[in-house]
């Protein structure tokens, strides 16, 4: 899964149909995947397959590397791994082994 971060001018109605429409309807190029809102501008992408003609290796490592060289074409200003994701984590703190 990867996250994807775009520019607001991109996204600003990212919420409504037609824009979401059109940024899945972009990425369809890589394989078949499903996207999910993430913010106003971001969302989340998981891939069931690759196309391996676009995207060599065919995961989601290969994605992120083919969409980075190609972001300014999407209006995409980041792009990273589900683990990486700019998102808040909560911390849990150490307890005492008491």
């Amino acid at each position: 899964m990867a996250w994807i971060l775009f520019e607001t001018n991109q996204s600003q109605t990212f919420l409504g149909c037609h824009q979401a429409e059109r940024i899945a309807r972009s990425l369809t190029e890589f394989g078949d995947y499903n996207i999910m809102r993430d913010s106003k501008n971001s969302c989340f992408i998981e891939f069931y397959s690759y196309d391996k003609d676009v995207v060599k290796e065919g995961n989601i490592e290969s994605f992120i590397e083919v969409i980075k060289e190609r972001k300014e074409e999407f209006g995409i200003v980041e792009v990273r791994d589900y683990a990486h994701a700019k998102k808040f984590k909560a911390k849990c703190p150490k307890l005492n082994d008491e």
